[in-house]
């Protein structure tokens, strides 16, 4: 599972920046009073998170990695790391979309 580790370092690289764009904008939004919602995701999403920016989601998911690197052979946490990443790519994705057009 060792060689996992470097495509879940870059996968977060790429996240992370995404992120950090994802909320420099809400917080323009927010400036403009736009971007009034209270979470990212709803309760029932993978994150125990509960924000309204992306970094506390990207924060958990650094989490989560740094727990997977210490055991490495928990085929469970992975596959639960791997479905936040494409949850969080997904919502990024989409974010960019809908403010790209306002």
């Amino acid at each position: 599972m060792k060689n996992i580790l470097p495509h879940l370092d870059t996968s977060m690289q790429e996240i992370f920046r995404k992120a950090i764009d994802a909320d420099n904008q809400i917080k323009e939004l927010k400036k403009q009073g736009m971007a009034k919602f209270t979470r990212i995701f709803p309760d029932q999403s993978l994150f125990s998170s509960n924000e309204n920016a992306f970094m506390p989601y990207v924060s958990e998911l650094c989490d989560d990695i740094d727990l997977f690197k210490q055991t490495l052979d928990d085929e469970a946490t992975l596959a639960l790391i791997l479905k936040k990443m494409e949850q969080l790519l997904k919502v990024l994705s989409a974010f960019k979309n809908i403010t790209k057009s306002n």
